[in-house]
């Protein structure tokens, strides 16, 4: 429980809203590894422990939502508010289709909170992008936000948390709460911008990974769990993160719907109408066997849960 609701607005949305949960393939750092899953339509299974994909395999072109949309006429534009040599993304978003990047040099007058672009200056620029558009042509943009990235345990001048919760004394904790109240808000300003247009917009909305263990810890320890003694269950689930697909047009709306970050783009087609091909063609029917594939948990069509030393059960994948 927290001295105030920490994020109103996302626990508000319904209409034309799909929600739920993704199994993410990281905890607390790589975002990397969430951006290769959701991008490629791969996962981190099939890779060495420890991989970090963006800066050992993607070597030349590689096939993604970008380059796929791009293929149906679509402009491409990846977005990050930080450094361009971050995880190699200068190279591999070119590699993956996008006909632009930008970095934090184009993000002018930025507004900061603590030492990172905050995400209403982040949208602001995003906002700045689509009206700036090629008209004759739809538009996909990727977005990776900056400004709650780890490192919760400092104070700052530029930063007053004002979200707590009430039964832990925890200024991590604190810190990260406050911060995804922030995130709530500008949240809710970009849907507004939206909401407005009538060219038919779609934001899928999903977390690169959970925070770290510093955040983490003193929420497992309050209700009895010691991290070395945790459930496979348990594991799994410090994996999940939230998602949110909403547009500005009819969708059907959709309520606690499981599913990996791998699988994650299909909806993008699914809802904005566009038929996929190739290798998404694949992953649609791979998804009927497997709807929840990470490195923690695999879920089979039949509603049955495999963990790790499960997997021998699911060989023909």
């Amino acid at each position: 429980r927290t001295n105030m609701p920490v994020t109103p607005f996302l626990d508000s949305l319904t209409d034309n809203t799909i929600k739920g949960y993704a199994l993410a393939s990281v905890f607390g750092a790589n975002t990397a590894n969430s951006e290769f899953e959701f991008l490629t339509g791969n996962t981190m299974v099939f890779l060495p422990p420890g991989s970090i994909p963006y800066q050992q395999y993607l070597k030349g072109k590689v096939p993604s939502l970008a380059s796929e949309l791009k293929a149906q006429g679509y402009a491409t534009v990846a977005m990050h508010p930080y450094y361009e040599t971050g995880w190699s993304r200068n190279e591999v978003y070119s590699r993956m289709g996008f006909d632009a990047m930008r970095f934090i040099e184009d993000y002018a007058d930025a507004e900061y909170i603590r030492k990172y672009v905050s995400d209403r200056s982040d949208y602001k620029t995003l906002i700045k992008e689509y009206e700036e558009r090629e008209r004759e042509k739809p538009l996909f943009i990727f977005n990776v936000t900056m400004q709650n990235h780890g490192g919760y345990g400092q104070e700052f001048d530029n930063f007053s948390p004002e979200i707590e919760a009430k039964e832990i004394k925890s200024q991590p904790l604190s810190n990260y709460l406050s911060l995804i109240s922030l995130s709530d808000e500008a949240l809710a300003e970009l849907i507004g911008y939206f909401e407005k247009e009538e060219e038919e917009v779609l934001l899928v909305f999903f977390g690169d990974h959970q925070p770290n263990d510093t955040v983490a810890a003193p929420i497992r320890s309050l209700q009895g769990m010691e991290d070395k003694e945790l459930t496979q269950e348990q594991e799994a689930a410090r994996y999940e993160v939230p998602f949110l697909i909403w547009a500005n047009y009819d969708i059907e709306e959709k309520q606690d719907i499981k599913t990996s970050a791998n699988f994650l783009a299909l909806e993008v087609f699914r809802q904005t109408g566009i038929t996929p091909k190739g290798y998404y063609r694949y992953l649609e029917e791979l998804e009927k066997s497997y709807p929840v594939i990470s490195t923690k948990q695999l879920l089979t069509g039949d509603g049955e849960v495999l963990f790790p030393n499960e997997w021998e059960k699911a060989e023909e994948l």
